[in-house]
Order: structure tokens, then sequence, then C-alpha cells
């Protein structure tokens, strides 16, 4: 018997809404900016370029198995 030795995705129930990069914001995996690219589980991580920063202490976004993000888009604010 052969194990598999990459991690298996499963796609069950909706899928999250694309996420949108603002001025001065940056999302990774560039995946989550993809339409239906992000199933429950999966995390995107939100940085800000030069001069801006994060409006609070949160940078990550977890898709939930509802099909919503588990906060609000995150934007950085200019300094």
């Amino acid at each position: 018997m052969t194990l598999l030795k990459f991690p298996l995705r499963f796609v069950s129930g909706k899928s999250c809404g694309a996420l949108i990069e603002s001025t001065g914001t940056t999302v990774t995996p560039s995946s989550c900016l993809q339409s239906q690219a992000s199933v429950a589980g999966d995390l995107c991580k939100f940085s800000c370029e030069a001069g801006y920063e994060l409006p609070g202490n949160e940078d990550t976004l977890l898709c939930l198995p509802s099909g919503s993000w588990n906060a609000s888009i995150i934007s950085c604010t200019r300094k």
C-alpha cells in the first residue's frame, strides 16, 4: 500500500468569496483573491506596505464552513 505524501484538501460545503487588496495592503496566498478558491479552514494573511499599518491586532482571516470569513476584510491604513 502506498501512502500519499501531500496534503489532501476536502471541499465540502461552501467556499468563501474572494478577498480584496486595498491600497497599501497585501493578501497571501494569492489564491485568497480568487473567486471560490478558499474553502473551510483556509487562512488568508494581510500585511501592510511601507507607510501603512494594520487597523488592529488581527492580520488573518479564516474561511468558515458556512462560506463566510470569520471577520471583515482587513484594510491597512496610512500612518
